[in-house]
């Protein structure tokens, strides 16, 4: 794990508030691109203070530029994740 004055360098160098709130939310709940790129404010429970996942980001084959959304592979994958 990195260091609390790296992690605050890593978050430092986000270019704008929004790519460092994203960072940020990686970090701190330590899911996967594909499960936090995915994630939407339907899967968010702040009263209960949890995160749902039950889809990710997967893209075309060939390199096509679509977007998928899938349940992810595993059902151990899916889960909640405190916030």
């Amino acid at each position: 794990l990195p260091t609390a004055d790296e992690r605050d360098k890593l978050f430092a160098a986000c270019p704008s508030l929004s790519e460092r709130a994203l960072c940020m939310f990686a970090y701190y709940t330590g899911t996967r691109p594909e499960e936090y790129l995915a994630a939407r404010w339907t899967d968010l429970n702040l009263d209960e203070a949890y995160w749902q996942i039950d889809r990710v980001k997967v893209e075309m084959p060939g390199g096509l530029k679509a977007i998928l959304w899938e349940e992810p592979k595993t059902e151990k994958s899916k889960r909640r994740i405190p916030l």
